[in-house]
């Protein structure tokens, strides 16, 4: 039986009692955290009570509960989309390393923070924290998670049109890896360097690169850097007009997303199967590839996935001669580029408005559309003009 308690220490002891009772849930909490690590369907089904724990330790200043539980509950976060949550739990953790001095964890949370910036599009704050990460590690003699930080910055750097900058970086970075005697690591910075070799139109060398990262993460069984180099393989085919090639690719890297939960990379892999089918003429096919990843990348708020789709949308609507659609669509795409500063995103967008004010007989517009989308990239160091010409040609088919 409860027995309601009196007396002039009351107030004093149900503060206590409650602390105690917290006591007791987060240490089973943290126990069944523990055990579950195989179990993600457990994690799934308990995360909002985790969550609450977390919040409960932060207010407690009971430090090393909260970063224990932001190490079990980082993962899945990321890999569900909760981005919003995994940044607010990240900021609790980082509070928490501050205040006892665990410089390495405070280091590393840095950079998983800078992780989710750039997945989001915020890339000046990734930028940032990359940069105090890696001087962080620096710092501390860890050469190798200092690279880490490194390898990121430049993949940032070029999502920022600064693609001089990013190139050097990688190089580096690679130069580094290997005095190191890092090995399948090196897949990481020569993903980076085909992905500057495809920017650049440069697509046997973009194939060479990604090939040799793809041979590296198999051997090590690193599945979702498999699927990312799968992903960009597809990709590279889709641009060389190697249609059944493409599918194959994408297929493998899109089952492979699936099974791993990245959200992320499953959004970006139906948007191409969506550029292919309507390559193919299946306009309805691609419409429902493009209506399936705009679902999840609005849930995620993802700005370069979503400015991608708005341009894959604007294709869309073009080939079924809805302009205005289109239009809309570009209108879309451009503002998002122009908000998280991606200069690759911002010229695609003028050369796509170029095109369209093409179908609409607006020859000056389109001409001016078509020089501003010109010195976006070779400012940003881009496409070749004469690769970009014939993907207007194309586009005018």
């Amino acid at each position: 039986m409860i027995q309601r308690l009196t007396g002039p220490n009351t107030a004093a002891q149900v503060p206590a009692y409650h602390s105690m009772a917290w006591d007791i849930a987060i240490r089973r909490r943290l126990a069944n955290v523990q055990k579950a690590s195989a179990q993600p369907e457990w994690l799934e089904r308990e995360l909002p009570n985790l969550c609450a724990t977390a919040q409960v330790c932060y207010r407690r200043a009971d430090w090393p509960d909260l970063m224990a539980l932001r190490d079990a509950l980082w993962p899945l976060l990321d890999r569900r989309g909760d981005w919003d949550q995994a940044l607010q739990l990240n900021q609790w953790a980082l509070e928490a390393a501050q205040a006892i001095g665990d410089w390495q964890n405070l280091a590393r949370w840095t950079h998983d923070c800078a992780d989710l910036r750039n997945q989001r599009g915020e890339y000046q704050a990734a930028v940032e924290q990359y940069t105090a990460s890696a001087a962080a590690f620096g710092h501390l003699g860890k050469p190798e998670l200092e690279l880490r930080s490194r390898h990121m910055l430049a993949m940032v750097l070029r999502a920022q049109g600064r693609v001089s900058e990013a190139e050097a970086l990688g190089r580096s970075v690679l130069a580094d890896a290997k005095a190191l005697a890092l090995g399948p690591w090196l897949a990481h910075p020569l993903y980076l360097l085909g992905l500057l070799a495809r920017d650049r139109g440069a697509f046997m060398k973009a194939n060479r690169y990604v090939e040799d990262s793809l041979a590296l993460v198999t051997a090590t069984g690193e599945l979702a850097m498999q699927a990312q180099c799968q992903h960009f393989l597809g990709e590279l085919a889709v641009l060389q007009g190697q249609r059944g090639e493409a599918r194959a690719w994408l297929e493998r890297s899109l089952a492979l997303s699936r099974q791993l939960g990245i959200c992320r990379r499953e959004i970006a892999t139906e948007r191409l199967l969506g550029d292919l089918a309507q390559a193919d003429g299946r306009l309805v096919d691609a419409a429902t590839f493009y209506r399936q990843a705009l679902d999840v990348a609005t849930r995620l708020g993802d700005q370069p996935q979503l400015g991608r789709l708005f341009l894959s949308q604007a294709r869309l609507a073009s080939a079924q001669n809805h302009l205005d659609q289109a239009h809309h669509w570009l209108d879309s795409a451009r503002l998002i580029y122009e908000t998280i500063g991606d200069q690759r995103g911002f010229a695609a967008t003028l050369f796509f408005l170029a095109a369209l004010a093409v179908r609409r007989r607006h020859a000056r517009l389109a001409i001016q559309l078509f020089i501003h989308s010109l010195r976006a990239a070779e400012s940003a160091g881009l496409l070749r003009p004469a690769l970009m010409f014939g993907l207007l040609r194309r586009q005018l088919r």
